[in-house]
């Protein structure tokens, strides 16, 4: 196993599926985030640990909890996004937010000029607004999917994201399922992928979610 601040090709803690990686992390190897990662949280009250109670694989996984606030609660790293081109990404998500028909983002790729908290910028592979969706912003649209994110329990996420710094789109798969796909939209250079909680509005309820098994690289990766 690899410390998540190394390099090469899956240079994190490992874990399932992490074949062809250029990162991935189980988060196995500590009790905190490795050096890869960033915590990039807009309230103080929201929490982010590396915890041992509900995993993926393991022993480990990252929970966060939220209060009601409008809030940015992301880790966040650069070790697998390319400037340019197309990649391939997945975690394991196990969503205890409360369902709203606000405008509530989980997985967000941003460029180079962007630092943290709430964005108005983003590629999002998982955005919901009611249903689960994919939304580009600019020019704040992608598509809709019929499905509404599921909760308690553990579901595989992957994205592709092409045509990135100039026309490409996002295409989202559940389970090994495509869920989704936005096309001829505009992809900026990005630098960031988060992996989080982003809610807009105030919202009707606390609530928490765990991540486990997260790699990125050039290929589809899989979920197993």
């Amino acid at each position: 196993m690899k410390d998540g601040g190394s390099g090469g090709s899956g240079g994190g803690d490992g874990g399932a599926g992490c074949a062809g990686a250029a990162f991935c992390d189980d988060f196995e190897t500590s009790t905190m985030l490795g050096a890869a990662w960033t915590v990039d949280n807009s309230v103080m009250a929201n929490t982010v640990q590396v915890v041992s109670t509900k995993s993926h694989s393991g022993s480990n996984s990252v929970h966060m909890t939220f209060t009601t606030a409008s809030c940015a609660t992301f880790i966040d790293e650069t070790m697998g996004v390319p400037a340019t081109g197309s990649y391939w990404a997945r975690v394991w998500l196990y969503a205890n937010t409360a369902v709203d028909g606000g405008h509530d983002v989980y997985f967000e790729a941003e460029p180079s000029t962007f630092k943290s908290g709430t964005s108005n910028t983003g590629v999002r592979a998982l955005n919901t607004q009611g249903n689960m969706s994919i939304n580009i912003a600019p020019p704040d649209n992608g598509a809709t999917s019929t499905m509404m994110l599921p909760r308690g329990v553990w579901t595989c996420f992957e994205w592709n994201t092409t045509g990135i710094g100039g026309t490409g789109g996002v295409t989202t798969y559940m389970n090994g399922t495509q869920l989704m796909a936005a096309t001829g939209k505009p992809i900026p250079a990005l630098a960031m992928q988060r992996i989080g909680y982003e809610r807009y509005g105030t919202g009707t309820a606390a609530g928490d979610l765990y991540l486990d098994d997260y790699a990125i690289g050039a290929t589809r990766i899989g979920c197993n």
